[in-house]
């Protein structure tokens, strides 16, 4: 019950103001996010930057299959849906900032260059494909994206204490 209510905590939180990062989440995703780039370097220059978020959101997907393939922990899948609404949340807050550019802060394995410029990924991604105006639109979709992950979250994850309280009451 407490982990729910973290989580449900985090999405006010969110919702509340776009730049929140939970002190939980947001290191290890930012090392994920990182890793990312580094793991598609070699695919070109476009995958790379687009490899931050790949990694992050696939992050939370591979470890919730994991759990449910090695453990059949199903409550750490509904964990797992929470730390994606945070990936996702955090997205949005890069997207929306493509045009603004708003000194965010921006981290680069590379030390100069990307990131270090002061320029974000979302900006040379969505730059390239002609979509920079999209940016809110973009941003837009990945709170609602995130929401709906949290709301999946918390249902699944009371779902199953609801699930175990009766196991436990009948038997």
């Amino acid at each position: 019950m407490p982990v729910l209510l973290f989580f449900a905590y985090l999405w006010v939180r969110h919702l509340g103001s776009l730049e929140y990062g939970s002190f939980l989440f947001n290191g290890i995703n930012l090392g994920i996010h990182e890793a990312g780039h580094i793991l598609f370097r070699p695919f070109g220059e476009f995958l790379m930057l687009a490899g931050g978020t790949i990694l992050q959101l696939l992050a939370p997907v591979v470890a919730a299959f994991a759990f449910w393939k090695t453990q059949r922990d199903y409550f750490a899948g509904a964990f797992c849906l929470g730390w994606l609404g945070t990936n996702l949340f955090n997205c949005a807050v890069y997207a929306a900032d493509a045009r603004g550019q708003l000194n965010l802060p921006l981290v680069s394995p590379w030390g100069r260059g990307f990131g270090a410029d002061g320029v974000g990924d979302w900006t040379r991604m969505l730059g390239r494909l002609g979509l920079l105006e999209w940016d809110t639109t973009i941003s837009t979709a990945f709170r609602w994206a995130a929401s709906a992950s949290f709301l999946l979250c918390l249902l699944f994850g009371a779902w199953l204490l609801w699930q175990m309280h009766r196991a436990r009451r009948e038997g």
